[in-house]
């Protein structure tokens, strides 16, 4: 009954928005990649002192400098009006529908304003605004992803993180970040801002949650692509920032997903209901966004690493 109520302002409120995002972009001048105009002033030698150097410190917010540009605000002020229309449709439609919906339901408010939120998102994410977005961001997002190819060979002890127990302690830390690549790697299918930052949040977490053992954890069958299933209770690890960024930063080095800025910038800018900014998910999308800023002006350390680790095991497969 609601839905009935709805479809009709809903079916003309996509349409003025899909209208609105469809009027040609504004010409811009010819510009450079912002990765590549900014001078690195951190040695590349160090690989762990220089991006727990560049990267750690608590303070940074955006340390991409990823401003709000002016196509994104435009998309963004017209999205935030669908989204509160569609609310304002919801609160129009029959009151003995909405007593019945709260009394038979646990939805509260909040709640279905998310719901809203992302069924708006979500039904004009792949016909306009992320295209829109992706078309924004492609000068930087196509150099970072250069970059990235360039660092495949690398391996996890090159990346500054501390490395506990051996052989043992390395395959186990191997273990988890591949089982945080299979979850980021959602992320190149995800149709809203919001499960974006749901399948991130699923990352961090997946790599810091420890498996009862190495046995267990690389049993077939035991870890699924995208979802963390063991035979044993899992642990979480108490990891610092630090660590964690080196961590997530093997994970999206081994993970091809694309448009990775146009992705964060999605994820901070078109997000209105909940507050991205702090508390769990301002965490992880400034580990995000940090990860992204080395990669995108301080990784030189780490493409001259994978070449070196490329040239030595091509050497060593052909026996020179």
């Amino acid at each position: 009954m609601i839905a009935r109520q709805m479809q009709p302002g809903l079916e003309r409120l996509f349409k003025e928005f899909t209208s609105e995002l469809e009027k040609p972009l504004p010409s811009r001048p010819k510009r450079t990649s912002s990765i590549s105009s900014r001078h690195s002033a951190v040695s590349q030698e160090g690989l762990g002192s220089s991006l727990h150097t560049t990267l750690s410190n608590g303070s940074i917010t955006q340390p991409l400098g990823l401003e709000l540009r002016d196509e994104e605000d435009k998309m963004r002020r017209s999205l935030e009006t669908a989204v509160t229309a569609a609310i304002d449709l919801f609160q129009m439609v029959d009151k003995q529908q909405l007593s019945l919906l709260g009394a038979t339901t646990e939805l509260t408010g909040p709640l279905v304003e998310r719901m809203i939120e992302r069924y708006i998102t979500e039904q004009v994410h792949d016909s306009v605004l992320f295209s829109r977005i992706c078309v924004v961001r492609r000068v930087d997002d196509l150099e970072l992803e250069s970059r990235i190819k360039q660092m495949l060979d690398v391996d996890i002890s090159q990346v500054g993180i501390p490395i506990e127990g051996g052989q043992q302690g390395k395959q186990e830390l191997a273990v988890r970040l591949a089982r945080g690549a299979e979850v980021f790697k959602k992320m190149g299918v995800a149709g809203s801002p919001q499960e974006m930052l749901e399948i991130l949040l699923d990352t961090e977490k997946s790599i810091t949650m420890a498996e009862s053992s190495v046995g267990a954890a690389t049993k077939p069958g035991i870890i699924g692509v995208g979802n963390v299933i063991s035979e044993k209770p899992s642990a979480v690890l108490t990891i610092n920032a630090d660590t964690l960024i080196s961590m997530l930063l093997v994970v999206v080095i081994r993970s091809p997903v694309r448009h990775l800025q146009a992705r964060l910038s999605y994820m901070r800018h078109f997000i209105f209901i909940d507050d991205v900014e702090s508390g769990e998910m301002g965490y992880a999308l400034n580990t995000f966004d940090a990860v992204l800023a080395y990669l995108a002006r301080d990784s030189g350390g780490l493409r001259r690493a994978s070449r070196r680790n490329r040239k030595l095991w091509q050497a060593t497969k052909t026996g020179n």
